[in-house]
This record gives structure tokens, sequence and C-alpha cells, in this order.
């Protein structure tokens, strides 16, 4: 839009020159010489007047006064010769008269001061005081060519402007650092283009050239201003300086855009305060040894900021003792709890050490003195369930007990000297009862003397089983009912020939005393040209005398 606003402004310039030149000619036509030197006269009288009044208003400082914007001053209006109008290049604004500049080659240069990187200097621009005006005065009319040239080289130069330095010096931060400085550029711009659309190339060229300079100089101080503070504010966070570290992150703010490493700045900045005082209550808790606190507090500090590498080996330092102080805390506590026999502590001990140094040799022993713990105490429940059963005589399921401590501990002295007396209860109490099952048998010498031999290891235990001392008593009596002989009165006819088989020779007799133990008996009875006679007697063990009678009465 701009360039073509000042393309338009151009063209209307050039025709209205055209124009001027045209009336001008008709004006030397019709006019002659004596017209033509009479104006050129006063033509010359009133710029060389105009010119003196200038020299004198021009102020004394080497900086020039600017204004803005440009609003080009009309002169008067003067009829001046075709030949002078056509020197002078310039078109009158009406068909009638033609618009005379000073005499004067150029505009004086426009000088802009530099102001300071932080502060401000009074405005260049002075109120009241109205820019250079009008069309600049040539000695000679320059040509097409170079006209074409200079409106080229400044729209050249002002796309560079406009492109390169306006969108960086128009920002915010740019007002925020020189406002007024700011304001000087934007009116040597506008000084530019009100120069290029009243045809003076030579000024506006000039005028953006020192716009775009003063811009150039201007920013490149402003980004190392931006550049210092940015630096400054780095460093006062190195330092833990807060109250400087933020001075100086909102002047870089200020100053330049907000990049993603200053905004990272700007956050860790913000952050410094807590992380200043997670690291105080750090130094706090390694005066006073507290490795955890310590840590708990540095981990708060570089969470707050990651970037604090300083605080990681540190961090690794506590942690890995720590870790080994805790080890050993759960290793001793461990042991602790075996010595006071509490497995179930002991085993929690144990795994929180384990999870931390598995392959330790100080794991190992815990495990052997809780694997001990553990033996032990299962053997003393089954050594303890033994005596139970033991007290309830049933040495049966004392047995089971003591043999299970045995297995667990087969040199415990409790478990071998309980498995071999309930062993020995067991034993004799089965071979009573099978003796007590069929007492008669006790009537054989041979049962007899078992069940004695049996009698006398049972005494040995006497008092251990009550169950075991009863049955031993009943056997006593039982082997003595039975060893007991009773009288047996033998009837018969004097000729029969009679024997206790197994037992021996009755003989022939009509009536016979012998004595026989308790038990079964099978009487023969044998007599020539008759039939034997068996007769099976079971004789009671109540020592009453007991009578058979048998003799051969069937004939063969």
């Amino acid at each position: 839009m701009l360039h073509e606003t000042l393309e338009k402004a151009s063209r209307n310039a050039k025709r209205n020159r055209l124009m001027v030149i045209a009336v001008v000619a008709g004006f030397v036509t019709v006019g002659g010489l004596a017209v033509f030197g009479t104006s050129m006269y006063v033509e010359i009288q009133d710029l060389r007047s105009r010119l003196a009044a200038k020299e004198e208003a021009k102020p004394a400082s080497d900086s020039a006064v600017i204004v803005p914007p440009l609003q080009p001053k009309q002169k008067p209006e003067q009829t001046v010769p075709s030949e002078l109008a056509a020197k002078s290049d310039l078109a009158p604004r009406n068909q009638g008269s033609v618009s005379i500049p000073p005499l004067t080659q150029s505009t004086p240069p426009i000088n802009v001061a530099r102001l300071p990187a932080t502060t401000n200097t009074e405005p260049l621009v002075q109120p009241g005081v109205q820019p250079p005006t009008g069309m600049p005065a040539t000695s000679s009319p320059e040509s097409t060519e170079d006209t074409k040239i200079k409106r080229a080289a400044f729209k050249a130069e002002l796309m560079k402007f406009e492109t390169k330095f306006e969108p960086e010096v128009s920002s915010e931060s740019y007002g925020n650092w020189a406002i007024e400085t700011q304001k000087d550029i934007i009116f040597l711009k506008n000084a530019a283009i009100a120069a290029f659309s009243a045809g003076d190339f030579n000024k506006a060229i000039i005028s953006i050239g020192k716009a775009t300079e003063l811009a150039r100089r201007t920013l490149g101080e402003k980004r190392a201003a931006y550049a210092a503070a940015r630096s400054n504010a780095l460093q006062a966070y190195d330092d833990d300086n807060v109250e400087r570290a933020e001075s100086e992150i909102a002047k870089a703010i200020a100053l330049g855009p907000i990049s993603p490493e200053l905004s990272n700045l700007q956050v860790r900045i913000s952050a410094l305060p807590k992380v200043l005082k997670h690291l105080k209550a750090a130094d706090i808790a390694r005066v006073e040894n507290d490795l955890q606190l310590e840590h708990s507090q540095l981990q708060k500090a570089l969470n707050l900021d990651p970037n604090r590498v300083e605080l990681k080996s540190r961090l690794k330092a506590l942690a890995t003792t720590i870790r080994e102080n805790t080890f050993s805390q759960h290793i001793l506590s461990g042991d602790q709890h075996v010595r006071n026999r509490s497995l179930t502590a002991a085993q929690k001990s144990a795994t929180a050490a384990r999870r931390l140094f598995p392959r330790r040799e100080e794991m190992t022993m815990l495990d052997s003195q809780i694997a001990a713990l553990a033996n032990d105490i299962k053997t003393q429940k089954s050594l303890g369930a033994a005596r139970v059963a033991a007290v309830r005589d049933d040495w049966y399921a004392a047995l089971e007990q003591y043999e299970a401590a045995k297995k667990l501990q087969p040199t415990n002295a409790d478990a071998v000297n309980g498995a071999k007396l309930a062993s020995t209860i067991t034993e004799l109490d089965a071979e009573l009862s099978t003796h007590l099952q069929t007492p008669e048998r006790l009537a054989s010498s041979n049962v007899a003397a078992i069940a004695g031999s049996l009698i006398s290891r049972a005494q040995a235990v006497k008092g251990e089983s009550a169950a075991l001392d009863t049955k031993s008593a009943e056997l006593i009596r039982q082997r003595k009912i039975f060893s007991a002989k009773v009288p047996i009165v033998v009837r018969s006819d004097g000729i029969s020939h009679i024997i206790v088989k197994g037992i021996g020779q009755v003989g022939s007799t009509k009536k016979k005393t012998i004595r026989l133990k308790p038990g079964e008996y099978t009487f023969e009875s044998t007599r020539a040209g008759y039939r034997t006679k068996l007769v099976k007697v079971s004789i009671p063990p109540n020592g009453n005398p007991f009578t058979i009678e048998i003799f051969c009465d069937e004939r063969i």
C-alpha cells in the first residue's frame, strides 16, 4: 500500500509539472523577453530573502530539528518566465502561477542525536518547528534517467527499512527501551516519504538512510543491552541473588522477545526463593547429621530447578550412604529379633535388607540365623505337642511329635529321649494288649515266659503311662491265674488206657486226680477191640476241681 501511495503521489507531481511547463511555455510565447527579465529579477530577490531568513532561523546546535509529520507548506505563487520554469523542473499548483522553493542546492541534512540505551534524552522533535517544506530547487533539471534511478534507490531503501528494521523499531520492547529515539526514527521515515512525494528524491534518500542507520545502530545497542540483562540475570541466579536476578530478568523481558531460553530462566528465577529455602533446610539437616532429611530437601530443590546438576552428586552420595545405613539397621534389627525369638519380625527385617543388597555376606548370615530359629521354633512346637500328648497318656501321638522334632533336630536330647520313651511305651502297650486278648495262652510255659519278660520291661517305665501300668498289672494277674494248676478227677472203667494229649499218661484207672493248668486239653481213651475215644476239655482258670469221665465202650 505504501509503495502504491508513493507511486500515485509521484505520478500526480509529474503530471502537475507537465501542466505547469505547458502553461509557462504559453506565457513565454506571449510575454516576451521583457516579462522574463522582470520576473527573473523579482524571483531571485525573493528567493534570496527567504534563504537569508531561513539561515537566521537555523538552530545553533548541530542537531537538526525534526517534527512529525511532514506537511508541505505552500509558498506565495509568483509568475515567472517559461525559461525559468523549465530550468526549475517544477510544475505550478495552478495554471497561472509557479511555486518557487528557496534558492538552495538541497535542504540541509537532518541530523538525529542518538539516545542512551537505558535512558532517554530530551526529544529531538521540537514542538512548533516545521520541517523543510516544498520541493528543492536545483541549479539544473535532472535527467529522466537520474530521476528513475533515484526513485528506484529510494524505494529499495524504504523496502529494506520496512522489512529489516521497522518491525523491531515499532515494537513495544523498543518503545520501553527508548521511546524518544523510536519517535525520531519514525519521523525520519515520514520525512523521507514526504520528500519523495514532493519529488525531492535526494532528500528522501538521505532521510531514509538516516532512519536506517539510526535504527541499525540503536537496535544493536538494544540487543547488547538485552544480552547484558539476560547475562546479568543468569549470573545473579548462579550467585543465588534473588533481588538482582528478578530485576535483571525484568529488564531482559522488557528489552527483548520472550524466547524459550528466557522463559526457562524466568521460571527458574521465580522458583529461586523456594529453592534457596530447601537448600538452607538441607544445610541444617547436614549439620544435624539427618541424612534422610537432607536428601529430601535437596531432592525438592532439584525438582524445582532440574538445572542444578551440582546437587545430583550430593544426592547420589546421600542415597548410597542412606542405603548402606538402612541395610545395616535391618541386619541389626533382624539379629535382635532372632535373639528375642521373634521369627516374623526377623523375617521382615531380612526381606527389607534383601531388597537393598541381596548378595551381601551379612544377608547370608542373617538368613542362616533365621532358618535356625525357624527350625528350633518348629522343634519346640513338636516337643510341646508331644509333652501334651504324654500328659494325656496318648503315647502314640506323643511318639509322632517326638519323631517330628527329632527329624528337625536329630541331636536334640529332648526329642531323642522322648522318642525313645514313647517308642518303648507304645511297643509294650501293643504286646500287653496281645497277651491280654488271649490270656489262655499264658498256660503255656513258653508264653508265660514271654509274658514274664514283658512284665519286667513294663516295670522299667512304670509311672510313665497309667494305661501301661494297668495292662501290666492285668497281665501279671492273668499269668498267675493261668499258671495255677486245677485239680482234675479222671473217672474210667479201669480197663481203658487214658492219656492227655501233649501232656502225659493217666493210665488205666477207675478214678485218678491229676493237676492241669487252665486251658484246652484233649483226653484219649484206648482199649483193645474197642474204638478209640477222644474228649476235649476246657479247664477254666478258677482253681475249682474239675471231673472228667472217659472209657471205651464201642466195640469194633
